[in-house]
């Protein structure tokens, strides 16, 4: 008995220093910050969209159809001879629809006259900004009834919009260094980053229905184009060091 006597005062040692060891600190909370960014970037416009169409109406469908081809042909002819290439020009939209006249003479009588309405719009892409006026002036005289749309955009939109997330993170960067600074702390790593917004603001869009010729030249001014971003950026916010 008395040989195992060391042993027991070496284990009970080591339970003691077990028992009264600190236990490790717990890691804190990381403090952070989230900054929203916002950028836009603004191009000249090179490139315009216009939607050109034209209705007909006819007591039948089949006669509806008939007129709205003939007339589509001249103004996809007129659209090409203006300069406008093949590729650029492209059905958007074709309906064929009943329309009833509710205010004919018939209507007192009690009956409605039943016409069909034939619908069909062209897009059209203008790469030459400066032949705007002659492709509506001319599709216009060759039976175009629906002209609506104007656009004006760049070609270079995904690129402007890719500066545009640049500035944005670095405008957020800004900001979060000034809040940081006015309480006291510092900024350390980027946590994380987010994309939150996208805006391309093509110049135009203004509704052109139902033009009809006047014989003077249609007055087109191309215009602007905005692309802006916006992001959340999240950055630690540490404390900053004593100064000995």
């Amino acid at each position: 008995m008395r040989k195992l006597r060391p042993a027991l005062l070496m284990l009970a040692a080591v339970m003691m220093l077990a028992i009264t060891a600190p236990a490790p600190a717990e890691t804190g909370t990381i403090n952070t910050l989230k900054v929203n960014g916002q950028a836009t970037v603004t191009l000249a416009a090179d490139t315009a969209t216009i939607y050109i169409g034209v209705t007909t109406r006819q007591k039948t469908a089949v006669a509806a159809q008939q007129d709205n081809a003939l007339i589509m042909d001249d103004v996809i002819a007129a659209i090409a001879a203006a300069g406008v290439k093949e590729e650029d020009i492209v059905t958007s939209s074709y309906n064929v629809q009943t329309y009833t006249d509710g205010y004919s003479p018939a209507f007192d009588s009690g009956t409605t006259t039943t016409q069909y309405e034939v619908y069909n719009m062209l897009q059209v892409t203008i790469r030459d900004l400066s032949a705007i006026s002659k492709i509506i002036d001319t599709a216009t005289q060759t039976g175009a009834n629906n002209i609506y749309g104007l656009e004006f955009t760049n070609s270079k939109g995904e690129e402007a919009y890719q500066e545009a997330l640049t500035l944005a993170v670095e405008s957020a960067a800004k900001s979060a260094g000034t809040l940081a600074a006015a309480t006291g702390r510092e900024l350390g790593n980027v946590v994380g980053v987010e994309e939150t917004g996208y805006y391309y603001g093509p110049f135009g869009g203004q509704p052109m229905m139902d033009m009809a010729y006047s014989g003077r030249s249609t007055p087109i001014v191309s215009g602007a184009v905005s692309v802006s971003a916006s992001v959340i950026v999240e950055y630690e916010l540490r404390m900053q060091p004593l100064v000995p």
